[in-house]
């Protein structure tokens, strides 16, 4: 046993004009099963009223702290990590109050542990899904960065915002914005996961990912350049060592990638210029993918490709790292 405790996570909340969500999502961390004692408030030049609702909490083991300028929060919360484990939640999320005890007893149960993270369910606005009491015990231990990179890339469904990193290596690691722009969170951990064994929650429930307008996720602020699509991708590739009989297939996933990017769920990806010719959007980037050592081949039944390789992904995933 690794002798961890609650008190061994250091626990950010970062946040910038949320005031009322931010009052559920600290909340839910204090209705917590195992008692969390402090949490720090990271406030990134907020205009409203969220320094003097934190302070009412204050009796409670709430910090206040004042971040400015570009990335402040995250910055700060680099500084000032200083215990074993760390966490940089949401001011719009929502955790299961059995979440941070599952972790600890996973981080004592599993050494050289470097991240914790699990799976989520989306709610929009206001309408909170009530907490169920029947959790799924099952998780992912990855040991490896391949697996936990390819796992994310093919099967999805991981959450940033509650993840929980071995403080050292999150001091030794860069989101790379201007690399990957907002869409930096999964490159981060993907090199998080290259520090230890990566572990992943099976359990939806434990995460309650908030879907709201004016949400930057949603929006076409800081819309990403072609480039940082394929920087995006080109990490996962990296990190799954790509071998020569795997790569043929891979090309034609990374092509249902992108495309899914540019006219589905991040179509954000695609700056508003193009949102009327989204094929010229498709091969330009490819174009730019090209460049960069990843090779689609356009149209080559893609969505039947990418169902196969899924498929046999994740029979892989579930035989080698499924553990009940």
């Amino acid at each position: 046993m690794n002798n961890i405790t609650v008190d061994d996570i250091q626990i950010f909340i970062a946040t910038h004009n949320r005031v009322n969500y931010l009052k559920e999502s600290i909340e839910s961390i204090l209705n917590q099963s195992v008692e969390v004692k402090e949490i720090v408030v990271l406030d990134n030049e907020s205009t409203d009223d969220t320094e003097t609702v934190v302070k009412k909490y204050f009796s409670k083991g709430i910090k206040y702290v004042k971040t400015f300028g570009f990335l402040g929060n995250y910055k700060k919360a680099k500084e000032l990590a200083n215990k074993k484990y760390c966490m940089l939640f949401h001011d719009d999320d929502l955790l299961h109050p059995k979440y941070l005890e599952r972790v600890v007893f996973l981080l004592n149960k599993h050494k050289n542990v470097s991240l914790i993270t699990t799976r989520y369910k989306e709610f929009l606005e206001n309408d909170i899904p009530s907490y169920s009491d029947e959790l799924s015990q099952e998780y992912y231990l990855f040991k490896n960065q391949k697996d936990f990179a390819t796992h994310m890339y093919f099967i999805e469904l991981i959450a940033y915002a509650p993840a929980i990193y071995r403080t050292a290596d999150y001091k030794n690691t860069d989101i790379e914005y201007e690399k990957y722009n907002k869409f930096h969170d999964w490159p981060l951990m993907v090199k998080m996961s290259g520090y230890g064994k990566s572990i992943l929650l099976n359990e939806k429930e434990y995460f309650l990912c908030r879907r709201h307008s004016g949400q930057d996720t949603w929006t076409y602020t800081n819309v990403p350049t072609f480039e940082q699509i394929v920087n995006w991708d080109k990490i996962f590739f990296d990190a799954m060592k790509l071998s020569n009989n795997t790569f043929s297939v891979l090309q034609k996933m990374f092509n249902r990638k992108c495309y899914y990017f540019i006219t589905s769920k991040y179509d954000a990806f695609t700056p508003p210029s193009y949102k009327s010719k989204t094929e010229n959007a498709y091969t330009d980037i490819v174009k730019i993918a090209n460049k960069n050592n990843i090779y689609p081949t356009i149209g080559q039944e893609v969505d039947f490709w990418y169902n196969k390789f899924s498929k046999h992904i994740l029979k892989k995933i579930n035989r080698n790292g499924l553990v009940k």
